[in-house]
């Protein structure tokens, strides 16, 4: 069976995952899956298997190697066009954020 070629993902930022508009005011996404305890490239290839997956954050770090990861759904339009931002939550040092294209 062919492999699936995970996405292009790259860390965008420490902390958890939350989107924001222009006011930086929390806006909804179109929701998460939770995947569970996986290493990155594990996450990669989840992502790809999802349609519209754009981003996925991972925290509670079990091992070397596995996170507790949530794939996170391309988020709508604000009513501007613009997309939504990111909350900056960096400080948040044993969590990252992911971005797949």
């Amino acid at each position: 069976a062919p492999t699936m070629t995970p996405p292009e993902c790259d860390f965008v930022q420490f902390g958890y995952l939350r989107f924001i508009d222009e006011a930086g005011e929390p806006v909804a996404g179109n929701g998460n899956v939770h995947i569970g305890y996986v290493t990155l490239e594990e996450a990669k290839r989840q992502a790809a298997s999802e349609p519209n997956v754009a981003y996925f954050d991972r925290a509670r770090q079990q091992t070397d190697e596995k996170w507790d990861t949530y794939l996170w759904f391309e988020p709508d339009p604000l009513p501007s066009g613009n997309m939504p931002g990111l909350q900056d939550l960096t400080d948040y040092e044993d969590q990252e954020v992911w971005q797949c294209i």
